[in-house]
């Protein structure tokens, strides 16, 4: 009778595998081991193949040997949930290749486009999936342009868009008699240096998206936003909300009057933005108390966390409009965070003393997750 071991069990084998996802390496020697591991193993190899073939995302060789080998083998292509797609990095005639491969289960495409309405037709078979519902789109000149993509893929629920450049005309653009329905919304101006108009800013100035649903909002730099162009509606469908205050006074949370779940990464020497904007939960009448999870994620402040320090924020966070909700101090996985995690502990002695004190450590990958399953429960 041969012997057993743990590894025998589906369930335990699944997991351990899994937890290799970022040892390409180790997964591919795996996947040699027995005929059950192989699926498993394939799987998680090309399930996102620029992360974990690192030259996917830059080289035009390796994206041709990435095509034919889906090409020699059709039941690969099952795998594939995502893809990263660099304009500038990819001959057009390897990116038609790419494109004609037919990804059935192609779940996020991410793209950086320098000529975003070329891009948006040589992509439109995968913008067109019914399985796409996630969209990351990224410019090096113009941001508007952009908007060409939206035409063509009707099914996702997740837009991303990174703005990096001036501030152009909107383009012109045909009506679509049913918008994208978005779920989550995320928008980066970390790279811009004016105000934004809201035309370019926000996608409701076309009839191409509707918000009246939009249960998630990511901003990365703030203050560039004027938040009277978003709809009443939209505002109060807002459930999650992720905020960077860089170089921002904060921000007037009253605006959003069902927030459940509440992110802000904060930067600098003090807390007064992060204290100026959860102090506008008491502006409204009666005070709100619907946030349930408050991340505070502590990593890029410039500052010691002392009793002194933080003591103003201590009290705000123990106050009555946010008794219900549980604190997490996130931070980087990748640090050694052992004495910020005693400092924090010293500092916020209320917190703590009512239990509601939590620290987590996060990855980017791990944060990106940990926002997915948000917006999952939503």
């Amino acid at each position: 009778m041969s012997s057993r071991t743990p590894l025998d069990i589906p369930e335990l084998l699944g997991n351990c595998l899994i937890s290799l996802a970022d040892h390409p390496g180790t997964l591919l020697a795996c996947s040699l081991v027995a005929r059950s591991w192989v699926d498993t193993t394939q799987s998680l190899l090309f399930r996102a193949p620029h992360r974990t073939a690192h030259t996917f995302s830059y080289s035009d060789d390796a994206v041709l040997c990435f095509c034919d080998a889906l090409n020699c083998s059709y039941r690969l292509i099952r795998h594939v949930r995502e893809l990263s797609i660099i304009e500038s990095e990819i001959q057009v005639s390897t990116l038609q290749m790419l494109c004609s491969i037919p990804f059935t289960r192609l779940e996020i495409l991410s793209v950086a486009a320098n000529d975003p309405p070329q891009l948006a037709g040589i992509c439109r078979p995968l913008l067109a999936l019914p399985s796409l519902q996630t969209l990351n789109l990224t410019t090096g000149s113009r941001f508007a342009p952009c908007l060409h993509f939206l035409t063509l893929c009707p099914s996702i629920q997740h837009l991303r868009l990174l703005y990096d450049g001036p501030d152009d005309e909107p383009p012109t653009l045909p009506l679509q008699a049913h918008p994208i329905r978005l779920k989550s919304l995320s928008l980066n101006f970390l790279h811009h240096t004016d105000y934004v108009r809201p035309q370019s800013l926000h996608p409701t100035a076309f009839p191409l998206v509707d918000l009246s649903n939009l249960k998630a909002l990511e901003i990365v730099e703030e203050k560039y936003i004027d938040w009277q162009t978003l709809s009443l509606a939209t505002r109060q469908s807002i459930k999650f909300y992720d905020v960077h205050l860089w170089d921002s006074p904060g921000i007037n949370l009253s605006l959003f009057p069902n927030l459940s779940v509440l992110r802000i990464v904060g930067t600098g020497e003090t807390w007064s933005p992060i204290i100026s904007t959860l102090r506008t939960l008491s502006d409204t009448e009666p005070p709100r108390q619907s946030i349930q999870t408050l991340v505070l994620n502590v990593q890029s402040m410039d500052m010691q966390f002392e009793r002194d320090n933080c003591a103003p924020l201590d009290r705000l966070l123990c106050s009555a409009t946010l008794s219900r909700a549980g604190i997490q101090f996130e931070m980087d996985s990748e640090w050694n965070n052992n004495a910020l995690e005693e400092s924090l502990r010293k500092a916020f002695l209320a917190v703590v003393a009512q239990k509601r004190f939590q620290i987590v450590s996060r990855s980017w990958a791990m944060r990106q997750s940990w926002r997915k399953d948000v917006i999952d429960s939503l």
